[in-house]
C-alpha cells in the first residue's frame, strides 16, 4: 500500500469508529443520512453499496438514511425531539413532491417547534401550510402521550393558569367524575 491508499484506510476506520458511535448514540436516520453523505463527498467510499459494506451497514439503511438527510432543516425541527420514522420520511417526501420545498419549508418555519401535536397533525399542517391548533390565540390545549403517566397543559395565558390552578384542578376532577356517571356520547 502506497501512503494514499495507508491514509484513506485510515480515515474509513475513523469513519467506521464514527458510524458506529452515532448508531450506539441512537442517531437519527436524518444524522445518519448527513454522515453518510459527507463520506461520499470526501470519497472516502465511491458509491452507496461500497459505504455500506464498508461500515457494516445495509444498502437498504444506507439509502433510507440519505433520504431523510435531503429533507430541511425547517422540516426537521418541527418535529422537535421525535425520531422520524421511514414512513415519516417517505410522506414528507411526497408532501414536497406535491406542494414544492420551497412551500414545504414556508409551512414548516411557520410551524416551528411542535412537540405538543402528533405527527399526524404536523404532517397534515405541512401540506396544508395551515397552523395546527396554537395556544397563542388564547386557548389551551391538553396533551397525553402514550409512554408518559400524566397530561401536559399548553395555553398561551400559562401566568394566568398559574394563579387558578387549584379551580382548574378542581374543575378537571369535576369533569372526570361526571364522565364515569355519564356514558360518553
Amino acid at each position: 500500500m502506497d501512503l494514499s491508499e495507508l491514509e484513506l484506510e485510515k480515515s474509513r476506520e475513523e469513519a467506521r469508529a464514527a458510524y458506529l458511535t452515532m448508531k450506539s448514540s441512537k442517531a437519527s436516520m436524518h444524522d445518519r443520512g448527513l454522515f453518510f453523505k459527507t463520506m461520499l463527498a470526501k470519497g472516502l467510499w465511491i458509491n452507496q453499496s461500497t459505504l455500506a459494506s464498508g461500515i457494516g451497514e445495509s444498502i437498504t439503511q444506507v439509502s433510507r438514511c440519505l433520504k431523510a438527510s435531503r429533507i430541511p432543516a425547517a422540516v426537521v425541527q418541527a418535529f422537535g425531539n421525535r425520531r422520524l420514522s421511514d414512513r415519516v420520511v417517505t410522506l414528507i417526501g411526497e408532501i414536497s413532491e406535491q406542494i414544492g420545498e420551497p412551500k414545504l419549508i414556508e409551512n414548516a418555519e411557520r410551524l416551528e417547534i411542535r412537540n405538543d401535536v402528533s405527527v399526524r397533525e404536523l404532517l397534515s399542517a405541512l401540506f396544508l401550510g395551515s397552523h395546527v391548533d396554537d395556544p397563542s390565540n388564547g386557548d389551551a390545549r391538553l396533551v397525553a402521550y402514550r409512554n408518559e403517566p400524566y397530561v401536559r397543559l399548553y395555553a398561551a395565558d400559562h401566568m394566568g393558569l398559574r394563579k387558578n390552578l387549584r379551580t382548574i384542578e378542581k374543575h378537571l376532577r369535576l369533569i372526570m367524575k361526571l364522565q364515569k356517571v355519564t356514558p360518553a356520547s
